[in-house]
């Protein structure tokens, strides 16, 4: 038998047998349901009549009640002007007063609600009403369920139960019925439908289901039959697929999950296929992963690279401000004071011109070699302990106050609490003192200072409003030594200064800018600097004792 024969008729076989098995089931358990339905859609009718009839019933007495309630019943006038109000009432009695036709046997009831031939009674201790049974019959005549159903009063025994379900023949025709007791009364209302209508019901619901069950087969042999040819294909392909992978072309498949000759050759070449593109595509991702990891250590060398080359340039300037300082700041000052009192003495003012550029040019010396000194007692001393930088940063506000004002500069702070952090107070204040300063220079009108907790970071953020802000090529270069756009105003050490404190307590400076929008943000790590203050403290307590 060929691949082909056996694909098919398996399929057929998988296919027809649970389809008929399902088919089977549903048409025994549809016809169920059908016939359930039927029952309860004839019982529900029946009970909606009845209780249409029950309520009929009593709001006619209850209006009787309503109507004799303000009235003198004992009065036969009276009554019979209230009868007279009532169309559908043929009879009143009251305390044994009585009015209209009297029901033929009407003493044979007791109390409750009772059909008669062409009325309804309703009876108890002091009042009996006779109820016209026309709008009763219009209720039933209107009644329609299928084509032929149909219903209809009749009266049934005390001992049969409140509802039921029947079938009977009337006039050569079988019925299916349901009836329901009225309420307190010996009556019922039959709903009825012909068998032969439920018949006709239940077979175009078989043929609908014995249709669709016939579609499934036909599709199942329909679907067998592509499917089977369509596994065939495979062989065809194997050379195809196996050029294909020879040019690393891994973009077809081969499938095959039958049971015959084909069977270990197509697994085999399928499982090869699988390894070969497995090995490849790990091959590919190992490349990608190195150039990954190539192009980021390279980018960390570079910014290494980039950090040793400022820390060198750093630790020359310290050194260089810590030898230098001492020996230029005394012929400096001696230098002063000559130029000082030569201005005094000369008379011309162009020679006080020439000393008094002299005399500028000395005192910018001077302030470099003061910068010096300060930058190497920065980097030499510091006395660390917990400061609040809520505190420091308004203290610098105010010392700058004057200045700040002089430039014509406006100055927001928007502190949040923050923890506390290790550090010397004055060197924190340099630095947001060198930060600040470079922002009033900076901005046009308005600068904004911001404290608050970030994840596991104290932020201070200084933020100006400089229309130019600060050239994307040389940003990495503004904490560099003597490194400034402002040739007059500075000498290019406040920035590094700033850095270099924000460092030595464990955090670092970042800086976004664009035009109209300059942003410093110092980031100072609350765990490392936590360390960094049971350190110091430890080898303090380790100095007392060595003392001791």
């Amino acid at each position: 038998m060929k691949i082909f024969h056996k694909v098919f008729l398996g399929m057929i076989f998988s296919a027809v047998l649970p389809l008929s098995i399902s088919g089977w089931w549903t048409i025994k358990l549809v016809r169920n349901e059908n016939t359930q339905r039927i029952n309860l859609l004839l019982s529900s009718s029946a009970q909606n009549l009845s209780d249409a009839i029950y309520r009929y019933v009593i709001a006619n007495v209850n209006s009787v009640k309503a109507s004799i309630k303000d009235v003198s019943p004992d009065n036969e006038d009276v009554l019979r002007n209230i009868l007279d109000s009532f169309d559908n009432i043929n009879f009143i009695s009251v305390n044994g007063i009585s009015v209209g036709t009297t029901p033929r046997s009407i003493n044979e009831y007791g109390d409750g609600i009772f059909l008669e031939k062409d009325s309804i009674l309703f009876s108890s201790d002091k009042l009996r009403i006779s109820l016209s049974i026309e709008p009763i019959l219009k209720i039933i005549y209107s009644f329609s369920i299928g084509k032929t159903g149909t219903a209809h009063l009749d009266r049934v025994k005390a001992d049969e139960p409140i509802s039921k379900i029947l079938e009977f023949e009337k006039d050569g025709r079988r019925y299916i019925s349901s009836y329901n007791r009225i309420r307190d009364s010996d009556f019922a209302v039959f709903v009825s439908i012909e068998k032969n209508e439920v018949d006709k019901i239940w077979q175009n619901i078989l043929y609908q289901i014995i249709f669709w069950i016939a579609v499934g087969v036909v599709l199942a042999f329909v679907s067998a039959f592509f499917i089977s040819s369509g596994i065939v294909t495979p062989l065809k392909k194997i050379s195809e697929v196996a050029i294909d992978y020879a040019k690393l072309n891994f973009s077809k498949k081969l499938f095959y999950e039958g049971k015959d000759e084909i069977k270990d050759v197509t697994r085999a070449f399928s499982v090869m296929s699988d390894e070969i593109q497995k090995a490849w595509e790990e091959i590919k991702m190992w490349n990608q992963e190195l150039e990954r990891r190539v192009e980021e250590r390279t980018l960390q060398l570079k910014k290494t690279h980039d950090n040793l080359l400022v820390a060198e340039k750093i630790a020359a300037v310290g050194t260089l401000g810590a030898g230098v300082a001492h020996e230029i700041n005394n012929p400096l000052a001696a230098s002063l004071g000559f130029v000082q009192i030569l201005k005094r003495k000369i008379q011309d003012e162009q020679l006080k011109k020439y000393f008094e550029s002299i005399f500028n040019n000395l005192n910018r010396v001077r302030v470099i070699v003061e910068k010096l000194r300060n930058f190497s007692e920065i980097q030499m001393k510091a006395n660390y302990k917990q400061i609040n930088i809520n505190e420091i940063i308004r203290k610098v506000v105010e010392d700058m106050q004057d200045f700040i004002q002089e430039k014509g500069k406006d100055i927001k702070l928007n502190l949040q609490q923050v923890p506390d952090i290790y550090s010397d107070d004055e060197h924190f204040g340099s630095a947001i003192y060198e930060l600040l300063r470079n922002a009033v220079f900076a901005s046009d009108k308005t600068i904004e200072i911001r404290s608050y907790k970030s994840e596991n970071n104290v932020v201070v953020e200084i933020e100006d409003d400089g229309k130019e802000g600060i050239p994307q090529e040389i940003i990495n270069r503004i904490f560099e030594p003597f490194f400034t756009l402002k040739k007059w105003d500075g000498i290019g050490l406040g920035l590094t200064i700033a850095r270099t404190i924000v460092q030595n307590i464990r955090g670092n400076i970042e800086v976004v800018s664009s035009p109209g929008k300059t942003v410093f943000k110092v980031l100072i790590d609350i765990d490392k600097n936590r360390e960094l203050g049971e350190f110091l403290r430890e080898e303090v307590s380790k100095i007392r004792t060595h003392l001791v």
